[in-house]
Formats: C-alpha cells, sequence, structure tokens
C-alpha cells in the first residue's frame, strides 16, 4: 500500500530514469555531441548569470561544467576520419578551453562571452550538418 503517494512518486521517478537512459542510449552519436554543445552552452549562460549576480560560486560552478564538456568535445575528436577538420576542431577547442580557464580565474566576462559565441556558432554548424545528413 502507498504511503502518502510516495510508492506512485517512486514508479514515476523510475520511468523517468529509464526514458531518460534510454534515450540516451538510442540517440546517435551526432545528436549526442549536439545534446554537448547545448549542455556547454548552457553551462556558460549561467556563468554569465552569475557574473550579473556577483556571483562567484556560481560562476566557477557552470564555468567548470562548461569546460568538462569541452574536454569532452576534444577527447571525441577522430583524427582518421576527420583530418584537417577535426585538426581545426581541436584548436577551437583549445581555444574555448583557455578562454573558459582564463575567464574563471581572472573572472573576466569577456572570455566566457568570447567561448559561448565560439561554441553557439560551432554548435548552429553541427546542428546543420546532422540535418543535412538525416535528409
Amino acid at each position: 500500500m502507498e504511503k502518502n503517494g510516495l510508492a506512485t512518486e517512486d514508479a514515476r521517478s523510475n520511468s523517468i530514469k529509464k526514458y531518460v537512459n534510454n534515450s540516451f542510449l538510442t540517440r546517435t552519436p551526432e545528436l549526442l555531441i549536439l545534446d554537448l554543445y547545448d549542455g556547454c552552452i548552457k553551462f556558460l549562460r549561467a556563468a554569465l548569470d552569475g557574473f550579473n549576480e556577483e556571483s562567484y560560486e556560481k560562476i566557477n560552478n557552470n564555468l567548470n561544467r562548461a569546460d568538462a564538456i569541452v574536454d569532452e568535445l576534444n577527447g571525441s575528436l577522430n583524427f582518421e576520419k576527420g583530418g584537417e577538420i577535426a585538426v581545426n576542431f581541436r584548436k577551437l577547442y583549445t581555444f574555448i578551453d583557455r578562454s573558459i580557464t582564463a575567464s574563471n580565474v581572472k573572472k573576466d566576462r569577456q572570455k566566457a562571452e568570447d567561448a559561448l559565441k565560439i561554441i553557439q556558432m560551432m554548435r548552429d554548424t553541427w546542428s546543420e550538418g546532422v540535418v543535412k545528413n538525416r535528409v
């Protein structure tokens, strides 16, 4: 018997967890990369909100999360298949990584904005490529 609706809530929570897990397991690598871009953008925007609020904890936490995603994107590059494009992406990811680090260490809002502009451009370009390849 359920107690204060907890059993039903637990069942719903388990269903949601299964759905999220399955949606990630069935997504193509291209869509997972798109998810990483979206996450990075979300955390960079949250860090910029932290600058507006003068919340160094919010800035630090969100820049660290964005940086971890950039590291994952950088690590996912396939130089055999990607060739020169992968080399150029490595350079962009390195620049973004350095911008995020400088933003966090120096509390430099402009560096975070620069990183956001580049990652947004990369995300939009990637998204267009994913759509073209699906048609």
